[in-house]
């Protein structure tokens, strides 16, 4: 079990996924989820026993020591491709976000967005940027995507979505990587 503060006593979560790197990180990031949304968001099992019958969800109790309100979740452990992306992936994938222009908008800078699906234009654009801010918005959609692979959502325009992103970052990638062979 795992004592998380509760911030809002509204759609209180039933679980908390202890999520690690799969290269097997030290410190696990705890992801507050609700298991019947994950279930309907992913096609991956996370072999959650059923609770014992007559058993309630989770309610949340004052703590005598910090007067925060607190929920006791039991934890599930997973690894991940990629923890950073998780939280963003489970925000969509659960539909606590149902924008997906948003969504896009994470994964990559306004000006390629807005000229999807131009793949030319959209690589003219992420060649301009930086190689430290394009390696880093590279690693997280490479990592977003390596997430939906191991995860399986079961909303196709997310993983549509994350696809393209992931799409356009490999293929500017290998632009900006030719580009430097040539000076």
């Amino acid at each position: 079990m795992f004592d998380m503060r509760v911030l809002r006593d509204a759609h209180m979560p039933t679980h908390v996924l202890a999520a690690r790197q799969s290269d097997h990180s030290i410190h696990p990031t705890m992801l507050p989820i609700n298991l019947a949304q994950f279930e309907q968001a992913f096609r991956v099992d996370l072999n959650v026993s059923p609770p014992p019958p007559g058993s309630t969800a989770p309610v949340p109790r004052m703590d005598e020591e910090t007067q925060n309100l607190v929920v006791s979740l039991p934890v599930v452990h997973m690894a991940v491709p990629h923890v950073e992306s998780l939280p963003l992936l489970l925000l969509y994938a659960m539909k606590l976000e149902t924008d997906l222009g948003i969504l896009a908008h994470h994964l990559l800078p306004v000006q390629v967005v807005a000229e999807f699906p131009s793949l030319p234009a959209m690589l003219h654009y992420l060649c301009l940027i930086g190689e430290i801010d394009f390696e880093r918005l590279f690693r997280f959609n490479q990592g977003i995507r390596n997430n939906t692979l191991v995860l399986l959502p079961t909303n196709q325009e997310l993983d549509t979505v994350i696809g393209n992103a992931w799409h356009a970052a490999a293929e500017a990638r290998r632009a900006r990587q030719r580009a430097l062979r040539q000076q």
